[in-house]
């Protein structure tokens, strides 16, 4: 980020981008980011393959917002 962002601001765009994610991407974001857990574990919480859990985690979708898929 080339903005000089507050710490508050920040947080306030990381919700925000958060809120836009589907649910079971957010979930699994989180637990992989702020949770530290590993891909398996995540897989075997949410009743998912390792590779759906990959799939939800890619940076191409971890940015995609919610779409009529979802």
């Amino acid at each position: 980020m080339s903005e000089n962002l507050t710490d508050p601001q920040i947080i306030k765009r990381l919700e925000a981008g958060l809120q836009q994610m589907p649910r079971l991407r957010r979930e699994i974001a989180l637990a992989i980011r702020c949770d530290d857990k590993p891909y398996a574990a995540v897989a075997e919480r949410m009743e998912l393959s390792v590779v759906e859990v990959e799939q939800h985690f890619t940076p191409g979708n971890i940015y995609r917002p919610h779409s009529a898929a979802d």
